[in-house]
């Protein structure tokens, strides 16, 4: 996943605590239409305050890829957030999956910005997943690095895998992908076969 995307009609950011005024008004401006399809609010959410500390909490937890709120902009009135979309419990591996939610204010409905933000942020995290690969044993410490540093991006031509679930897999109960240069792999395929 990455910080911003754009689609014909539309800019989806990820936001930090800088942009929690802008965040307000938006809840501020649509709550009287929000407010029958979303639970009571919590004493202290139209505050700023409030929505600097939910900006950094997403962040952090964006950063982690256990979710991702996108902030949603009209590309000819970028200033204004209209809505937002949200992918949460992203769980990886061979379940990939996510639950997703949006909301627009009343204005920006049926015109297709809904469709157009979902098929955007759900195309590109499932390309992503298989975009950035690690050398060695996955490490807690390798959720803050950044999806965007090239020292971790490859471009990968074809895939093929075999699902690795149970007693061979680091923890029992997620696939492992192993990557292999050709030469590698010829040179073991050889050695199984008794080629060498």
């Amino acid at each position: 996943m990455l910080f911003q995307y754009e689609t014909g009609n539309l800019v989806l950011k990820i936001l930090d605590k800088r942009f929690c005024g802008n965040v307000l008004d938006f809840y501020l401006e649509g709550d009287s239409y929000f407010g029958a399809m979303e639970p009571d609010r919590i004493d202290g959410f139209y505050t700023i305050d409030y929505h600097r500390r939910l900006l950094d909490y997403e962040k952090k937890s964006f950063v982690a890829g256990k979710s991702a709120r996108y902030y949603i902009y009209e590309k000819k009135n970028p200033g204004k957030i209209i809505g937002t979309a949200a992918l949460r419990n992203i769980v990886r591996g061979s379940f990939l999956s996510a639950t997703i939610g949006y909301k627009l204010l009343p204005e920006y409905t049926g015109r297709g910005y809904a469709t157009e933000t979902v098929k955007k942020i759900t195309d590109e995290d499932y390309l992503n997943t298989y975009s950035l690969l690690f050398t060695g044993k996955y490490q807690e410490y390798m959720a803050e690095i950044s999806y965007t540093d090239p020292q971790y991006l490859f471009d990968i031509k074809d895939i093929f895998t075999q699902n690795v679930i149970g007693q061979y897999s680091t923890d029992q109960w997620h696939e492992n992908i192993i990557v292999f240069s050709d030469t590698y792999f010829q040179k073991q395929w050889e050695a199984m076969r008794g080629d060498d």
